[in-house]
């Protein structure tokens, strides 16, 4: 067994190789000169003979531990030396440096195997029993890794699904709340419209309307001061006068009456349209706070039902066809 100043000195050769400033060996600003690419690989073996021999040292003899020391520290020594080189002397050195170093990492073979036996012998492998544990010790270390594996697999999966599931919903609401406020928007749209047709419309046949029954008031005056009846006894004269008046003043009355019946048929459109807008503004309020698609469907069609249905506009009184006429509300 190794004594314990022995292990100093190889702990101490070992905190020196591990202090080599490996920034300065790689030099990358260098480019392609550089030693960054070629010491890769080269610093993979020394790092694993640093740890084979922190590892299993104290199991074996005295002198292997100085020959450890000895070639670790010729390794720490060459990589010191070249890092703390020049750039000139740095790159003519390249070579050499990579040549040397590739001999101390191949002298490792000379303790390599001695401290690989002795870690065997501790670890109880060169018996059959010892060899078992091990198997056993390893094959439960990768059966629990892999249930642990799975487990964590398994669980990622159905989160994922559940995310997945959830986004589709997601998905689907938010389309079907954008189709609803687009569709709600158009109909809006739309009764607005209507509803300014109709306020103009209803100006005018009520501005119609107040000349006809003006009309009908001033006609029969007119006749007073304008067209007296003949002083005649001919009866047929006087009967003539008469029936012309009666003929004009029912041209009027009707004229009057037509232009009242549209005004009274504009205002209830106009009504019913104001309502239908009304309607349509709470369309959106009312179908987002239904809890189910189902639901929401249900409200949908209520009122869309009631926006669509149209009563009695009193046009039909005037025997005029009914027309798909947004701007009059017949439906």
């Amino acid at each position: 067994m190794a004594t314990r100043e022995t292990l100093r000195q190889l702990n101490e050769v070992l905190d020196r190789v591990s202090s080599v400033d490996m920034e300065s060996l790689k030099r990358p600003s260098l480019g392609q000169e550089s030693l960054a690419k070629d010491i890769e690989s080269r610093e993979e073996k020394i790092q694993q003979l640093m740890g084979l021999a922190k590892s299993y040292a104290p199991l074996v003899h005295d002198e292997i531990v100085h020959t450890i020391s000895s070639n670790l520290d010729a390794i720490g020594q060459a990589m010191a030396s070249q890092a703390g080189l020049q750039s000139p002397d740095y790159l003519s050195n390249r070579t050499g440096f990579l040549d040397n170093l590739d001999t101390h990492i191949e002298e490792a073979n000379r303790w390599k195997p001695s401290v690989a036996g002795a870690a065997m012998l501790a670890r109880g492998l060169l018996e059959d029993e010892g060899l078992r544990r091990e198997s056993e010790r390893a094959l439960a270390t990768l059966r629990q890794n892999t249930e642990e594996t799975l487990a964590k697999i398994q669980s990622a999966a159905e989160e994922s699904i559940q995310g997945a599931k959830d986004l589709a919903e997601e998905i689907e609401a938010k389309a079907r709340r954008t189709a609803t406020k687009i569709s709600v928007q158009e109909a809006q749209k739309q009764f607005l419209e209507a509803s300014s047709q109709d306020t103009k419309r209803i100006k005018t046949w009520g501005c119609l309307a107040g000349l006809a029954v003006c009309a009908v008031i001033a006609t029969p005056l007119v006749f007073i001061a304008l067209w007296p009846l003949p002083e005649t006894e001919q009866w047929p004269v006087a009967l003539y006068h008469t029936l012309l008046r009666v003929l004009i003043l029912s041209a009027i009355v009707g004229i009057a009456t037509f232009t009242l019946r549209m005004f009274r048929a504009y205002l209830h459109i106009a009504e019913k349209n104001k309502h239908r807008l009304r309607v349509a503004n709470s369309v959106e309020s009312f179908v987002q706070s239904a809890l189910e698609p189902a639901q929401r469907d249900l409200i949908l069609a209520k009122l869309t039902d009631s926006i669509v249905s149209f009563g009695d506009s009193g046009l039909a009184r005037l025997r005029l066809r009914p027309t798909m006429h947004v701007g009059l509300g017949v439906c």
